[in-house]
Order: C-alpha cells, then sequence, then structure tokens
C-alpha cells in the first residue's frame, strides 16, 4: 500500500481450503495453526469469515486455534475466544519512542490496547518485535521492559530483512554478535518469557545460523 515492492494481494482464503492445510499440518505434528492478515486490522467483512472458519477449525481439527488480525477491539477478542482461539499474536514492533520512525499510519498506543483487549479476553499473547531497525541498544531494551510491564509469556525476537523498495531498504543488518548480545538481555529481562528467534535469523546470522538449526530457536529459562 505504501511502498512499490511488487506484493501480490490476495483475498480471505475459503473455508475448505484452510481446513485441508490445518488437517495437513495436523497429520505431520503440528500443534498450533495460525489465519494471519496484513493491514492494520481485518476488515469487517472478513472477520464473520474468519470467525467462522475458526469454529470450523475447533469442531474439526485438534489443533490449538492462534489468530494474527492487526488491531482489534476488546468485543472482537471475545469473539475470537468463544471462536476457539487460545492465543494472539501482536508485535509491538520496536520501542514507543523509535515507533514514530517506523509507523505513522496508527500510535504505539493503538497496540498495547490491543494486547490488553486480548488479556481482557483471556487469550494468551504472543508479543515482540523487529530489531537492527535502526534503533539503538536502549531502545531495544526499551521495548523489552514494555514486554515485562505488559506480562508477556511468548516474545518472537524478529531480524529485519531490508525489503528493496521500502525506507528501510538500505538499513544495515545488525553484526550477529550485538543480535546475540541483545538476545542474552531479553533474557536477563524476562527471565520468565520464552524467547523465539523468528523472522530475518537466515540473513542476518548467515553461517551462524547452523548454531541455532531448527525452524525456530527457543531461549529457555
Amino acid at each position: 500500500m505504501h511502498h512499490q515492492t511488487e506484493v501480490d494481494v490476495y483475498d480471505l482464503l475459503d473455508e475448505d481450503s484452510i481446513l485441508q492445510r490445518a488437517l495437513q499440518m495436523e497429520r505431520e505434528g503440528a500443534e498450533r495453526f495460525s489465519l494471519v492478515t496484513s493491514g492494520r486490522g481485518i476488515n469487517e467483512g472478513d472477520f464473520p469469515k474468519a470467525l467462522a472458519i475458526y469454529r470450523r477449525l475447533a469442531r474439526e481439527t485438534n489443533l490449538k486455534l492462534c489468530a494474527s488480525l492487526g488491531i482489534i477491539t476488546v468485543n472482537m477478542a471475545r469473539s475470537l475466544t468463544e471462536a476457539g482461539v487460545t492465543m494472539y499474536h501482536h508485535n509491538l514492533e520496536t520501542s514507543e519512542s523509535y515507533f514514530p520512525q517506523i509507523c505513522t499510519t496508527h500510535s504505539y498506543q493503538d497496540r498495547i490496547n490491543t494486547i490488553k483487549a486480548c488479556q481482557a479476553a483471556n487469550l494468551e499473547v504472543c508479543c515482540g518485535g523487529i530489531i537492527s531497525l535502526g534503533e539503538t541498544m536502549g531502545q531495544r531494551f526499551e521495548m523489552a521492559f514494555t514486554l515485562r510491564d505488559l506480562k508477556v509469556q511468548s516474545v518472537p525476537i524478529n531480524i529485519l530483512n531490508p525489503i528493496k523498495g521500502t525506507v528501510l531498504e538500505n538499513q544495515s543488518v545488525l553484526p550477529a554478535l550485538e543480535i546475540l548480545q541483545t538476545i542474552a538481555i531479553y533474557r536477563f529481562i524476562l527471565p520468565e518469557a520464552k524467547l523465539r528467534f523468528a523472522g530475518g535469523r537466515e540473513n542476518a546470522l548467515r553461517a551462524g545460523f547452523r548454531l541455532f538449526g531448527g525452524n525456530q530457536c527457543y531461549f529457555g529459562r
């Protein structure tokens, strides 16, 4: 919408296609399954469709259901809970002090309000952000303390993968050692949380990624 990245735009997948994919993932050993949309938040027309899909997934699979639908209200969060969703993913992206340099379509408080809405609806929350956006080390820790104050227990740590056509296409990726230092200090700030080493890890750590392996790395307590 905002950058010339030649990204294709798709409608929400149909119910049968999503169910078949979920059943396939369940056969292959997955424990969780999520619907993910892009943009500020799911539109009014697609939200009832998503609820119907979740109800069917809850009936016809044994998967734990997750959602990542952008900014939502507490009533929407409660509807997701009633439909069988147990976890909501919604990243802070960065610290509050650096957020205006990254996003101008909504406020940092909008993101925090979504997290609190989900918690009020008894949804578990998966919430983290992206490092290597040009923020300082102090701003990374600022985000970690915000996550601690929000009592988030599942924290994905993503690393910027610069995309041609975006404002950050020429942003230098942090050195591997600084990435690992950041994660290590997150462990001290968030001693009880599951730290999930998520997007951008292959590009950022290059050959060093072999030390971690797997599809997603967890930094244990």
